[in-house]
């Protein structure tokens, strides 16, 4: 009886501590997609994208055409390729994911998928 307690007991308390590490790094994405703005933080999705993504470039981007960041992003995504998009959205069935993550450390997506092929 004591043994199933404590199994029960350790198997909550490892639920919990991943539920904290997972809550952990996704407010450090929002964090770092506040940071750096969302151009930046979604071009590590879109290989095509060549433009400068600091704030700067995007408002005087802004200034010169009058397109404002959601625009700028929205052109950005158009250069996407459908794997990129599969990638970022966490739909491509040959990446094995952590189900309770919003989405997969760079690191992790390079060993997992190979962009050039």
């Amino acid at each position: 009886m004591g043994i199933c307690y404590k199994e029960s007991y350790l198997k909550k308390f490892t639920w919990k501590m991943l539920k904290i590490s997972d809550f952990c790094r996704l407010e450090a994405e929002q964090e770092k997609l506040e940071r750096i703005g969302p151009i930046a933080y979604y071009s590590e999705w879109v290989k095509a994208w060549k433009r400068d993504t600091s704030r700067e470039a995007i408002q005087k981007h802004f200034e010169e055409t009058g397109e404002d960041e959601t625009t700028q992003l929205i052109e950005m995504f158009s250069h996407q390729t459908d794997r990129e998009y599969r990638v970022m959205m966490g739909t491509d069935v040959r990446i094995r994911r952590d189900p309770l993550a919003m989405r997969m450390r760079e690191d992790q997506i390079k060993q997992s998928i190979d962009f050039e092929n």
